[in-house]
């Protein structure tokens, strides 16, 4: 176990990617087996994956230093989180997050600036019901310090963790790994990209990789390319992975340790856990990623039947505009200055019909702003059981003029309890605190709807 210093790269969250530092491909598959249901394995290699990489724009800020024995005492109490929420529902739906930006945060990635670390493990625990279930996408990120870089990406994941077999011995499992393993693959990254740091996105469908477990360990490598391909082959320390690090995962869980492999050899042993910040003040310590999968579910998306302005006054649109974004078509409010400063300055609630009472996700879409100015949107849910009926404050959007994106599911406890038992009524309120007085703000909503996953 190390002390470990690192150097947190800055991005901001908000801003727009120019299009031309969105780039599309494919990547060719290194290595790889995927388990056929006659139990029989499918070599891979030579196979190729579709991706989407967006650029990210970077700047340094002061690193954290942590005393090594009281990471010690820490870790000696270390479970792995369990994942809150409902199963998994739909055919396409994320079963994990780890992205800050997914939360609007305004606060920085994460690399580590004066260690090499080509090599991270991560402990994963998806929603649960994701066992099994086959990967669709998987969002990923690396730092590159030289254009158009040639390198393996592997990815392994681990069924479980031992503690107790000290360095040099690995705590994750199986060990060693079997050629034939269906959850060990790579592909190879030879994309003509300019220094910097990257996001990907990529369709691994094809590859037949699910969650083992509930909680899993996955390891994320960057190797030099060999020929023939090595999975084994020496690590490309140019390459650095990137981290979550300004909140917990948005979806599924993780706890705030991850494990550097240094020097990267492959193996994690349990004294190679780490952390960002202190042990008196942790801070959040997840690699980058985002986890889609295919499940067997139904989901649908709800749209509210009926809109009522519970503070401040409708300037323009109605509840049509609230069913369709970009269609020009906005629900514009006035905010009530009068009101006590605890509440917001403009409110909507929002009233839809659940397709059942029994349901195993429960989440909003929505595409909200304002009109001169900046503040904070709150978003409620009303939940009818449970020991605490009443509306719960879910999530709160920053926004600086125009409009933004949000999208969140419930993870903190049974979906079904945001249902009324037999009308099956839904609820929703979506509140404006302005961050100034400005006569002329206003706050808009381009669209409300739930999203609801069945069993």
């Amino acid at each position: 176990m190390r002390r470990i210093v690192s150097v947190l790269l800055a991005l901001s969250v908000v801003a727009s990617v120019p299009a031309q530092e969105v780039i599309t491909g494919k990547l060719k598959v290194a290595f790889g087996h995927a388990k056929q249901a006659d139990g029989s394995y499918k070599d891979l290699t030579g196979m190729e994956l579709p991706f989407k990489a967006e650029k990210i724009k970077t700047s340094e800020i002061n690193p954290y230093k942590w005393r090594l024995k009281q990471l010690q005492n820490w870790m000696a109490g270390y479970q792995p989180p369990v994942a809150g929420g409902g199963s998994t529902t739909e055919a396409l739906q994320p079963i994990y997050l780890a992205d800050h930006q997914a939360l609007l945060i305004n606060a920085p990635y994460g690399v580590i600036g004066e260690q090499d670390s080509p090599s991270v493990l991560d402990d994963i625990s998806p929603l649960s019901g994701s066992v099994g279930k086959q990967w669709v996408n998987l969002m990923f990120a690396f730092d590159t310090p030289v254009a158009s870089p040639q390198f393996l990406i592997r990815w392994t994941l681990f069924s479980s963790f031992t503690a107790g077999r000290g360095a040099g011995v690995s705590a994750v499992n199986p060990w060693p790994i079997s050629p034939t393993y269906p959850l060990d693959f790579g592909v190879i990254w030879n994309q003509a990209v300019p220094i910097g740091t990257y996001k990907v996105t990529i369709s691994v469908a094809s590859a037949g990789v699910s969650a083992p477990t509930n909680t899993f360990w996955f390891a994320q490598q960057f190797r030099e390319v060999t020929t023939p391909v090595n999975p084994d082959a020496d690590f490309d320390n140019r390459i650095r992975n990137v981290f979550n690090q300004e909140a917990p995962p948005q979806i599924g869980a993780s706890s705030i340790n991850f494990w550097l492999d240094e020097p990267a050899d492959g193996l994690y042993d349990e004294t190679e856990v780490d952390i960002f910040g202190s042990v008196e003040n942790p801070q959040q310590g997840n690699l980058l990623l985002g986890i889609e999968a295919n499940t067997t579910g139904s989901i649908s998306e709800v749209t509210p039947l009926f809109l009522s302005q519970n503070i401040g006054a409708n300037t323009s649109g109605n509840i049509v505009s609230v069913l369709f974004e970009n269609d020009s078509d906005v629900y514009s409010s006035n905010m009530d200055w009068n009101g006590a400063r605890q509440n917001p300055a403009s409110e909507v609630e929002l009233t839809g019909f659940s397709p059942s009472a029994t349901i195993d996700a429960y989440g909003s879409n929505l595409r909200v702003g304002c009109v001169s100015g900046s503040g904070n949107i709150r978003l409620q849910y009303y939940r009818y059981g449970g020991a605490s009926p009443g509306w719960v404050t879910v999530k709160t959007i920053p926004v600086t003029g125009g409009l933004v994106n949000s999208l969140h599911f419930w993870t903190a406890g049974n979906p079904s309890e945001f249902v009324h038992p037999t009308s099956r009524q839904i609820k929703m309120r979506i509140g404006m605190f302005p961050g100034n007085t400005s006569r002329t703000f206003q706050m808009q909503i381009d669209k409300a709807t739930w999203t609801i996953g069945r069993p």
